[in-house]
């Protein structure tokens, strides 16, 4: 399974980020702040700290290449289940660093970060369009 970007206005932009752990291509990428690098993203990662996707296998401790998150991208995403009509434009929650689990419930919370836009191929096919949705560490 693989995280593809499917559309982006303009060229994405590609950052040379530290590697705290291996890191495969087209993996979904998360920055571990106690460790200063990022890591293959998780079932925990959050809005606050989901970056891009691999661009490239990137070695434990080395840098590599990744695509950075912007607004507007559009990233096919393989999923846990069959995808359904329900499941579009709710919230889910990631399952691994390449696949999303999907729910009928919009997870609000700050792991809710996979908007399904629709649906690619068959409904078996448990493949399907999603926006990453990246925030700001903002406090008041």
């Amino acid at each position: 399974m693989s995280v593809k970007l499917k559309y982006q206005s303009g060229s994405p932009v590609i950052a040379s980020l530290y590697a705290y752990a291996a890191i495969d291509k087209d993996e979904l990428v998360m920055v571990d702040t106690t460790n200063n690098g990022i890591i293959p993203a998780t079932a925990s990662t959050t809005s606050l700290n989901v970056i891009g996707v691999a661009q490239e296998a990137i070695t434990a401790t080395e840098r590599g290449r990744v695509i950075l998150l912007e607004p507007g991208q559009i990233w096919e995403i393989a999923t846990d289940i069959a995808t359904l009509a329900g499941h579009e434009c709710i919230h889910h929650v990631l399952a691994n660093s390449t696949s999303v689990t999907l729910t009928g419930t919009d997870d609000t919370s700050t792991a809710g970060i996979a908007m399904m836009l629709r649906r690619v191929g068959a409904t078996g096919d448990k493949l399907a369009e999603f926006q990453i949705i990246k925030s700001a560490n903002v406090t008041a």
